[in-house]
């Protein structure tokens, strides 16, 4: 970890930007969704596992996630009044 991001307080699951895919910002992996909806690795994937969170399309035997598919989930949830 950084000294920036220890001096922040922000754990690098947490202090990840979107990560993009394929060269395309408004893909992502795996782990740019679980930054995305502001969770670690395998929290996300458990999520996954229990089809809690947006599936993945799979391009090219690679996962990916639209950033506006995560976006609008995160919306949603909001609106419902749940974390």
């Amino acid at each position: 970890m950084s000294d920036a991001l220890r001096l922040q307080g922000l754990a690098p699951a947490k202090a990840r930007q979107y990560s993009p895919t394929l060269r395309n910002p408004d893909l992502l992996d795996a782990d740019g969704a679980a930054a995305a909806l502001g969770v670690s690795r395998p929290t996300f994937e458990r999520h996954l596992a229990k089809q809690a969170v947006p599936q993945p399309a799979w391009v090219g035997g690679k996962r990916i996630w639209r950033k506006v598919d995560l976006e609008a989930f995160l919306a949603a949830k909001a609106l419902l009044g749940r974390r």
